[in-house]
């Protein structure tokens, strides 16, 4: 009966404190081929936002690693982005002060779990480190490393979308469209619809769900 109790009582305690993780289902494009290429990738994760999971597919044809990766975020402290400071990511007014009640705690793990998710969505691609570890002018941050893609198709809808060249201060590059905002969903659209230079870069394709199920079933 005590057991009962116990396991009752942690699986309660395990879906309260998932409930605002970020489950990631990660498409990399090409995979990466070694160890150092993969903790490239994490390391630049772990600038958005502290992952507490993070796992490789198996490869094939001698490459230790495939195109899949799971990752599980947590929200409870957020960095964002590497390329924004936290201090300019304005919180709703009634955010502002540190949070008094569970309700307003609440509000602001919901509040950080979106920003998180259209953070992650916005971000295309990160340079290969097999390429620019040889790249004196890219690691001495004195020149950065344009994203070169062609349209599979002719999608006039991405006429406006640009993606932001990398540097070694800001690794990832970066889908946007001027001052307007682009919904996570066209964000993985337009992904899905580039090709890009697979020497350089690994295309990062994002699909996100949250909550402790969203976990649970991530690390099945």
């Amino acid at each position: 009966m005590r057991f009962h109790a116990a396991e009752a009582s942690l699986r309660k305690y395990a879906n309260n404190y998932f409930h605002y993780h970020i489950a990631a289902r990660v498409s990399a494009h090409p995979c990466p081929v070694n160890e150092h290429e993969v903790k490239f990738i994490y390391d630049n994760l772990q600038k958005v936002a502290p992952i507490e999971y993070f796992r490789f597919s198996k490869g094939s044809m001698g490459n230790p690693y495939g195109t899949q990766l799971k990752v599980i975020f947590s929200s409870g402290v957020t960095h964002l982005n590497p390329y924004d400071d936290i201090n300019k990511v304005f919180l709703p007014e009634e955010f502002v002060s540190v949070p008094s009640t569970d309700s307003q705690y609440t509000e602001v793990l919901q509040f950080q779990q979106s920003q998180i998710c259209n953070k992650l969505h916005s971000i295309c691609a990160i340079p290969r480190h097999s390429y620019i570890q040889n790249l004196a002018g890219y690691l001495k941050g004195a020149e950065a490393l344009p994203y070169k893609y062609q349209l599979i198709r002719n999608q006039s809808q991405f006429n406006n979308f640009s993606v932001s060249d990398s540097s070694v201060e800001q690794p990832f590059c970066i889908i946007s469209a001027g001052e307007k905002k682009i919904d996570p969903k066209t964000c993985e659209t337009f992904k899905e619809s580039i090709r890009h230079n697979f020497e350089k870069f690994h295309k990062l394709q994002f699909a996100i769900d949250v909550g402790s199920d969203a976990v649970r079933q991530l690390t099945i």
